[in-house]
Order: C-alpha cells, then sequence, then structure tokens
C-alpha cells in the first residue's frame, strides 16, 4: 500500500543469478507503459521495480517472471491526505 505521491520499491529474489534483462516485470499481465517514473535494477538475484511518486493509475496486480519462476504483489494506492485526518 502506498500513499499517492511516495516512492514505491516492489523487489523479488531469484534462486539464480542471470544476465540483466532475465527478468521481465508487468502490470495486469502486460509489459509496463513507457514511463520516466519506473526503472528497474538488478542485484545478483535480487530484481527491484522502482516507482517514482506513484499515482491512482498505478495501482494494480504487478508480476515478475523469469524463465523458471513467477510471483505476484497486488499495489493499493490511497489518495493523499490533504487536511488533518
Amino acid at each position: 500500500r502506498a500513499e499517492e505521491g511516495q516512492d514505491v520499491c516492489l523487489e523479488v529474489e531469484t534462486g539464480r543469478v542471470g544476465a540483466a534483462g532475465a527478468v521481465r516485470w508487468l502490470r495486469a499481465g502486460e509489459p509496463l507503459p513507457h514511463d520516466s517514473r519506473m526503472s528497474m535494477a538488478q542485484d545478483g538475484h535480487v530484481y527491484r521495480l522502482f516507482i517514482h511518486g506513484v499515482v491512482l493509475a498505478d495501482q494494480g496486480t504487478y508480476s515478475c517472471e523469469s524463465h523458471h519462476d513467477r510471483t505476484l504483489a497486488r499495489l493499493s494506492v490511497r489518495r493523499e491526505c490533504l487536511v488533518l485526518c
């Protein structure tokens, strides 16, 4: 869960070290849109998807797929609270 405007990091750890690009990130089963707010990184077995300044349209089901595995996560985005809640 995130609040509008926050930065989000989705992270997966695989059992194998692969070449860069060995995993692919999807949203609702579709390739991620080209968006400058999204970036990806790999550190050994760990793959990360960063979404900077999330907006309501970013919510949904994200998946990370490799040749051997697939994992899913649901991102919920709340509107930013502009008054004392």
